[in-house]
C-alpha cells in the first residue's frame, strides 16, 4: 500500500486536506511523534466502532458475511466528502480490515495498519510541500 499512497500523495484534494494539523505535525520529529499518538487514538476509537460493535454486533444477527459487508460500506460511506483517492479507497482497504480483526479477533491490527497508511499519507504530503524540515 506503501507506493500507492505515495503516487496518491500528489492529489491536491489530499494536500488540502491532510495532515489535519498542518505544517505544525512537520516543524519536528516531536511534533511528528506527539500527532502519530493522537492519530493512533482516533484510529483505535475508529476500528473499535466499525471493526469491534458493528461487526460483531451484525454477525451474531445476521451472520459474518453479512456483517462484513456491512460494516464495509458503513466505513466506506463515512468518507463520503473526503478527497476522492481516499474514498475510492474506503471500500477494499475496510473490507481488508474487517477480515482482519476477525481473523485475528482483535481490532489492533486494523488499526496498526490504518495508522501506517495515515502516517505515511501524513509525511509524504509534508515532504511534498517542503514541510518536513527535522
Amino acid at each position: 500500500a506503501v507506493p500507492i499512497i505515495i503516487l496518491a500523495s500528489s492529489d491536491p484534494g489530499l494536500a488540502l486536506t491532510y495532515p489535519w494539523p498542518g505544517a505544525w505535525a512537520g516543524e519536528n520529529a516531536i511534533n511528528l511523534a506527539v500527532w502519530a499518538g493522537v492519530y493512533f487514538l482516533y484510529y483505535v476509537s475508529f476500528e473499535a466502532f466499525y471493526r469491534g460493535f458493528v461487526l460483531n454486533t451484525a454477525a451474531k444477527a445476521v451472520g459474518v458475511s453479512s456483517a462484513l459487508w456491512l460494516q464495509t460500506i458503513m466505513a466506506t460511506l463515512i468518507h463520503v466528502g473526503k478527497p476522492l483517492p481516499e474514498l475510492l479507497a474506503a471500500a477494499p482497504a475496510s473490507l481488508l480490515f474487517g477480515v482482519l480483526a476477525l481473523r485475528s479477533r482483535s481490532i489492533l491490527y486494523p488499526a496498526l495498519l490504518h495508522l501506517v497508511i495515515g502516517l505515511t499519507l501524513d509525511v509524504t504530503l509534508l515532504a511534498r510541500a517542503g514541510l518536513l524540515n527535522w
